[in-house]
């Protein structure tokens, strides 16, 4: 690959593209919303699905899914030109059909070739300023809640000898290392937290009314989360949160995420004894308060404890339903559907009108006669 063809096509990036990217993505994600059946209200019954854990497979690759299709068209961008391939070029863009259709929207999409000065062009410039005034923002307030997470977890100190017996206990039962474990005057909840370095860390004034069974539950709990990579997968449902900010269905596919994550791991964690650990969210539920502005951590207690309840009191299996797998099946051939719409185009949207050249006539050589000069001033052929 050409590194001068992709800094000229990175130079030919607009606004526009990044526009269309924003368009897609935003397009996407209420397709996610409909086929996985997110409910947009708190008020509305929610359904509390057979298999939490993969709901909260199939949700998170949704929004992480939607969130790609932002930077598609860019990509498509940089590499027209250069991963350009026969069929693309031949059969595929020599198609009459395509052709007129390209013909026809040419006007709209880049008159006379200038991408960012078309009517299309300078409406997805504007969606995408609009749109980056309003991650700006949200950016900004998630790094003031970030910088206040870290100075949580840095005025935190060491948990006490027992806390770490308890959890080495529990370490040896998942097959994993013991994670750092702090106790903090600052939160009400416990939580982990740390995508390079996790720590869990634990509420002093709950850690004193904790029993043994109770303390094994939380540490228990947050060590499945470490083990699980569920600190990883919120830190890029964290990038994820911040492009789709102001999106109607954003709060609604975070809300079931997190309803999702916790309930696949309450139904690990209370595989021996759902009854008691049921009683104890109720009772951590009643005495702490719960703190939504820490993002970046995965707390044990959120605001769908009822369906978390309510799924572990249950009788049912926790194998995926047929319309779970249905609903998978069809989440993927749409987004499939809709990336190959935009990378299969014939010709990148900034791409200049092709010029058909005219037929050339075929020239043929004049042979010219040798003239020369007789002695008496005549001419011989």
């Amino acid at each position: 690959m050409n590194s001068h063809v992709v800094a000229d096509r990175l130079g030919s990036l607009t606004v526009a593209t990044w526009g269309l990217g924003v368009l897609f993505a935003w397009v996407a994600l209420a397709m996610c919303g409909v086929i996985l059946r997110v409910p947009l209200r708190k008020g509305r019954p929610q359904e509390t699905p057979a298999s939490p854990s993969f709901r909260y497979r199939t949700a998170v690759v949704g929004l992480l899914g939607s969130a790609v299709m932002a930077v598609l068209p860019s990509i498509r961008e940089v590499s027209g030109g250069v991963l350009q391939t026969h069929w693309q070029t031949a059969a595929w863009s020599n198609a009459a059909p395509l052709r007129h259709a390209a013909d026809w929207a040419r006007p709209l999409v880049a008159a006379d070739g200038a991408w960012g000065t078309s009517p299309m062009g300078r409406g997805l410039a504007a969606v995408a300023m609009l749109w980056a005034l309003f991650v700006a923002i949200a950016l900004v307030r998630a790094l003031f809640l970030h910088a206040k997470l870290v100075g949580t977890c840095r005025r935190a100190f060491e948990a006490p000898s027992f806390v770490h017996a308890r959890a080495a206990i529990m370490a040896r039962r998942l097959a994993m290392p013991v994670p750092a474990l702090f106790v903090s005057d600052e939160t009400d909840v416990p939580f982990a937290t740390g995508v390079l370095a996790p720590r869990v860390v634990l509420p002093r004034a709950e850690l004193d009314t904790f029993s043994t069974e109770q303390l094994d539950f939380v540490l228990h709990h947050e060590m499945v989360h470490i083990l699980r990579g569920d600190l990883r997968v919120a830190f890029l449902v964290g990038i994820a949160r911040i492009l789709f900010t102001g999106h109607p269905m954003k709060n609604a596919f975070l809300s079931e995420i997190a309803w999702a994550r916790e309930a696949s791991v309450d139904a690990r964690v209370a595989a021996d004894s759902p009854l008691q650990y049921a009683a104890f969210l109720l009772e951590l539920a009643q005495r702490t308060l719960m703190q939504s502005n820490m993002k970046g951590t995965v707390p044990m207690a959120d605001s769908n404890l009822s369906r978390r309840i309510a799924l572990l009191l249950s009788r049912g299996s926790h194998a995926p339903t047929r319309g779970q797998r249905r609903a998978l099946v069809l989440l993927a051939l749409a987004g499939s559907a809709f990336a190959a719409c935009l990378w299969l185009a014939p010709t990148s949207w900034a791409s200049q009108p092709q010029v058909q050249s005219q037929p050339q006539v075929q020239s043929h050589p004049v042979q010219y006669e040798t003239v020369s000069e007789g002695k008496d001033g005549g001419c011989q052929h």
